[in-house]
């Protein structure tokens, strides 16, 4: 059966939904990988404001939840 246009377009939201949360990550893996932040801001439209929060910000940590016997 055949997707519909609507359905389709579902699809590609949720892709790219799943792409947008690890964009701070990404950011910052490209900042330690030397790509200066003129560069990341040319190539992801991300304000040079956003780019310098991301990087103050740094990677969020997992939440650990002590769990008693």
């Amino acid at each position: 059966m055949a997707h519909s246009p609507a359905t389709a377009a579902e699809d590609k939201l949720r892709r790219w939904a799943d792409e947008n949360a690890r964009r701070d990550e990404i950011v910052r893996e490209a900042f330690t990988a030397g790509v200066r932040i003129h560069q990341i801001q040319q190539i992801t439209g991300i304000t040079r404001a956003s780019i310098m929060r991301i990087l103050a910000r740094g990677p969020k940590r997992p939440v650990l939840k002590v769990v008693r016997d």
